[in-house]
């Protein structure tokens, strides 16, 4: 689980420095007038916007789909746990 989650963050990392250099380096070689280019970084912003936001939502699934897991191990443990009280309770009697 924590190789996944580093794996998520690393990529995110990567995601926001490699932004920041395509930005920059768009900015400073940009071969458009200044609305153009502004055009072109709005919309440049709205994809990675839209990438992170996918990015966070597969998260957001992948740790339900951990807790719901955990769960159903947690009360499968229980259970059992309850049943085995039980018998040796009645073992004993």
């Amino acid at each position: 689980m924590s190789d996944k989650s580093n794996t998520a963050g690393g990529f995110g990392v990567g995601l926001l420095i490699g932004s920041v250099i395509g930005v920059s380096a768009a900015l400073l070689f940009a071969p458009y007038r200044g609305k153009r280019t502004r055009q072109l970084l709005r919309e440049k912003v709205d994809e990675i916007w839209d990438q992170g936001i996918e990015h966070v939502e597969e998260a957001h699934e992948q740790i339900n789909e951990i807790a719901d897991k955990a769960k159903k191990r947690i009360e499968e443990v229980i259970n059992t746990a309850i049943k085995e009280g039980l018998s040796e309770n009645n073992l004993g009697n």
